[in-house]
């Protein structure tokens, strides 16, 4: 049991079609496994809203390459949703501003038990949006923690 209709998981597993298993957490945090490439992915909002949390999530699913242009249609919704008033009128849009670096194998002490590893930066004029991910190999028994940059 994830999720019901009109919910995050059951959309991020649908747009997987059967390849993803994803599951949010209390306080803002969204894991999300990948059976076809054998990783996972968590997001971790630091201070616990959930406002960024789904934005972030599709933008880090996007730029490691796993969404074509029917999953991203599927998620756009939650890519960048609208901010709606009392009265339902839209006031705004929650935009993601993740931005995915790779980090050298060199710079790590245990290099050889992961490879592929990927920092997240916000940018400085963004600091209301406040993430901590990590990201890892699933197999991979320590994952790598990436932060925002300060």
């Amino acid at each position: 049991m994830v999720s019901g209709e009109g919910r995050n998981d059951l959309a991020y597993m649908r747009a997987g079609r059967g390849d993803w298993v994803t599951k949010i957490g209390a306080e803002a945090v969204q894991a999300i496994g990948i059976r076809g490439t054998g990783i996972g992915i968590a997001v971790k909002v630091a201070d616990g809203a959930k406002r960024g949390l789904h934005p972030a999530t599709v933008a880090v699913l996007d730029q490691l390459g796993l969404l074509d242009a029917g999953q991203r249609a599927l998620l756009a919704p939650w890519r960048e949703p609208t901010v709606r008033n009392y009265r339902g009128i839209a006031t705004g849009r929650v935009l993601p501003v993740v931005v995915l670096d790779r980090v050298t194998a060199a710079a790590e002490p245990s290099a050889d038990r992961r490879r592929d590893r990927v920092a997240v930066n916000f940018p400085p004029a963004r600091r209301s949006v406040s993430a901590s991910v990590r990201s890892a190999e699933a197999a991979g028994p320590d994952p790598v923690s990436v932060r925002p940059n300060r």
